[in-house]
């Protein structure tokens, strides 16, 4: 992409819900708020607010993007984790995916 051109709202999504996977994966679930996925991904707050509204809307994306991916397996410790905390994306997980996410946790 050239220095002067702007990303569009996919790529944008996208860059946040990289930052916010970096995120969990080195600091845990408790660490993803706007600020500190704004920090990773060097944008403002608002850029962040403007990308998916609320911080429970971009935890869904990541939920969704562990179910789309759920061979890996640090995807699946995310998705565990969504299940324990009762999260509606992460339930609507087909079972042998839930089935794979449980299996990790014990």
């Amino acid at each position: 992409m050239a220095k002067n051109e702007r990303m569009t709202n996919d790529e944008r999504r996208q860059q946040l819900l990289d930052g916010a996977l970096r995120i969990i994966k080195r600091d845990g679930w408790d660490a993803v708020t706007r600020d500190a996925v704004a920090t990773e991904c060097k944008v403002a707050v608002g850029t962040v607010n403007f990308a998916y509204g609320t911080i429970d809307a971009l935890r869904d994306a990541v939920y969704q993007h562990a179910i789309d991916n759920h061979g890996d397996e640090d995807l699946l410790r995310v998705l565990a984790a969504g299940l324990v905390a009762g999260n509606d994306v992460a339930k609507s997980a087909p079972t042998n995916v839930k089935q794979a996410a449980f299996a990790l946790m014990m």
